[in-house]
């Protein structure tokens, strides 16, 4: 109910003149600042990006000073409700006004206490990175980038890889090489699994932009000339050369291109129709050997059937 009533405030709040903002406005969103209870504080949160652009200038220090003040309250509910619209006032204030009053509440809120607090504190850096150059993104808000990528709880890592793809359009090329690439690449290796799925769902759009354009289109090297080519060839990383050479596999070490029949395995199994036509062979050459001494007496295998015939011829 609290949301609603601070939206229709917000609504009347754009219908309303500068000098209707400071006599009717103004003194609103000042009362519930200063509440007692942290619930008129909370929803008085939401008021100051409307106030801001339609009040004079000393009603607009004022207002930047009663938000730094939430910033910096006892209760984390109001410190967590001005973390949640610091990124919409941020973007009514102007460049010297943010960098100088809100960008050190933004600090504190990003080193809270609490977890629930530090992890809405990454829309707001978002917002606040959008508003300023590369530079001063680098300068500023670099080292709050890498604390709340390798923070300690769990829900503000996955809120950082559920928003990378924004948060690294507003950081600028430079940041994402140097600072965002290792650090995307460690919420894709986080111990949570939350964190892992955020992070894998940022990959489409967060390729293009880890690219250099020296890495998206990178001309060839001139320095390569044909012999270190040839080199690179030759050596046994390349593919080609692994599977050129003839040691690369154990089988052409042990075979020799000359006839197929004669090709062993390289481990030395022999298969069955091999040993087959092994056999065939041995008991070829052994019946050769005996038809070519059939004659002759000395043959232990076939001169005693040639004795046994001229004995029995001479009885």
């Amino acid at each position: 109910m609290r949301d609603k009533a601070a939206q229709s405030a917000n609504a009347v709040c754009a219908l309303l003149s500068q000098d209707q903002v400071d006599e009717y406005f103004v003194p609103l969103v000042r009362r519930l600042a200063t509440g007692e209870w942290f619930t008129s504080r909370t929803s008085a949160t939401a008021l100051f990006a409307a106030a801001y652009p339609k009040a004079t200038s000393p009603i607009q220090d004022e207002l930047i000073k009663m938000f730094s003040k939430l910033c910096d309250d006892d209760t984390p509910m109001a410190r967590r409700a001005s973390a949640k619209e610091l990124g919409a006032f941020a973007k009514k204030l102007p460049h010297d006004q943010l960098i100088q009053d809100l960008l050190p509440a933004f600090r504190k809120l990003a080193g809270d206490d609490q977890d629930s607090v530090r992890l809405l504190t990454v829309d707001a850096m978002i917002a606040i990175a959008e508003q300023l150059s590369e530079d001063e993104c680098k300068s500023l808000l670099g080292q709050s980038m890498k604390s709340l990528v390798t923070d300690r709880s769990w829900r503000v890592r996955y809120m950082v890889a559920d928003h990378f793809i924004q948060l690294a359009k507003a950081a600028g090329q430079d940041i994402v090489r140097e600072d965002l690439v290792a650090a995307f690449v460690s919420l894709l290796k986080d111990q949570e699994a939350e964190v892992r799925t955020a992070a894998a769902g940022q990959i489409p759009g967060a390729l293009p932009l880890s690219l250099s354009p020296s890495r998206r289109a990178r001309p060839r090297d001139s320095s390569l000339t044909l012999s270190s080519h040839a080199r690179l060839q030759g050596s046994p990383s390349s593919p080609t050369a692994t599977r050129s050479s003839p040691a690369s596999s154990p089988a052409s070490a042990t075979c020799r291109p000359t006839s197929r029949s004669t090709c062993a395995p390289p481990s030395g199994r022999r298969s069955r129709a091999s040993r087959r036509s092994s056999a065939r062979t041995r008991r070829s050459s052994t019946s050769s050997r005996c038809s070519s001494s059939s004659s002759r007496t000395s043959s232990p295998r076939c001169g005693s059937t040639s004795s046994r015939s001229s004995r029995s011829s001479t009885t």
